[in-house]
């Protein structure tokens, strides 16, 4: 009887200092499984896939990188989009909570607001961070180099934290391949390259290297990545692949975290368009909300300008609007 007054006694201190964190409460309850399942064709598929530090004058135009302005050339970028912050972490958090966050690159506390993750749960909408060189499934720690935990934000969640079936979503890279395979990926798909192939270190085999040398590996690393994905029917059919960078070069300041380009491809993409209309990349989260149709509440997105004038048919990126 001692034994489970005591227990029952921990359990109640635990409960009160959770119900003391916003959300976490709600967060130990996960979503009905039945709800949290592959929903094969009942909305479009969103992909973004994120390299690191180039400078958008730098990338684009540029004959080391023929895959990327292929693309570019053949669907849509943005022209006048801008990094949120330095160093890169504020961005990748801007990207998935409409928040900066931090610009601490050692930041270890679990961040609680609300975040894309739980957005998606929340509605039943399945997604899976593919990240290169995560050295196991659910992996939460930081020095696994060429893994770096600065650039997958799900990490950070306490919903991931908190709740095993979400973070089962952080998935080594090899699992795409897989997934595909087995007709089994997510309606949202956050693909992040390692250190080597993401144009922010040297590609691999050189100690040396020139800035031309890390934008032809990680154009070549990317079209072999995606063009699996591209072919498959259920892309071609209604999906969105956003191709984008976390920061400019750090002596690139502009706008908090300079130039960079956001390639949009996908058959509800215009062909050959380019958008002027200045943004920043809560602008994005704004249109990743708006494709998978569930509410666009998180953060800056609210009142992001939208990106809208990319697509062909608007209406299939979701009804669901909050912002102007």
């Amino acid at each position: 009887m001692k034994r489970a007054i005591g227990l029952s006694a921990a359990c109640l201190a635990v409960g009160l200092i959770l119900s003391g964190c916003r959300g976490i409460v709600s967060i130990l309850k996960p979503p009905d499984p039945t709800t949290n399942k592959i929903q094969a064709n009942s909305r479009p598929r969103v992909y973004l896939v994120m390299f690191e530090n180039q400078e958008f004058e730098k990338i684009i135009g540029n004959p080391n990188a023929p895959y990327i302005n292929a693309l570019a050339k053949q669907y849509g970028i943005a022209t006048n989009l801008y990094a949120n912050t330095h160093p890169s972490i504020g961005d990748y958090f801007m990207l998935t909570t409409g928040n900066v966050v931090t610009n601490d690159l050692y930041y270890s506390t679990l961040y609680d607001g609300d975040n894309l993750a739980r957005m998606l749960g929340q509605q039943g909408v399945t997604w899976k961070a593919y990240l290169e060189s995560l050295p196991s499934v659910g992996y939460e720690k930081d020095r696994a180099y060429p893994y770096v935990k600065s650039h997958n934000p799900f990490a950070y969640f306490s919903d991931i934290h908190y709740i095993e079936e979400q973070k089962d979503n952080m998935v080594p890279l090899d699992q795409l391949s897989q997934d595909i395979s087995a007709g089994t990926v997510p309606s949202f798909v956050y693909i992040v390259p390692n250190q080597v192939n993401n144009m922010h270190d040297c590609p691999p085999g050189m100690a040396t290297c020139t800035n031309n040398d890390k934008e032809l590996h990680g154009d070549q690393w990317l079209q072999q990545t995606i063009a699996p994905i591209l072919s498959q029917p259920s892309f071609q059919k209604d999906g969105l692949m956003i191709i984008a960078w976390d920061e400019s070069w750090d002596n690139d300041s502009r706008n908090g975290g300079g130039h960079i380009p956001v390639i949009l491809v996908g058959p509800n993409v215009k062909h050959g368009y380019q958008g002027n209309t200045y943004m920043q990349l809560e602008s994005v989260l704004r249109l990743m909300c708006e494709t998978l149709q569930v509410p666009n509440t998180l953060g800056a997105a609210v009142n992001a300008r939208p990106m809208s004038d990319f697509l062909i048919n608007p209406s299939t990126s979701g009804p669901v609007q909050t912002g102007p």
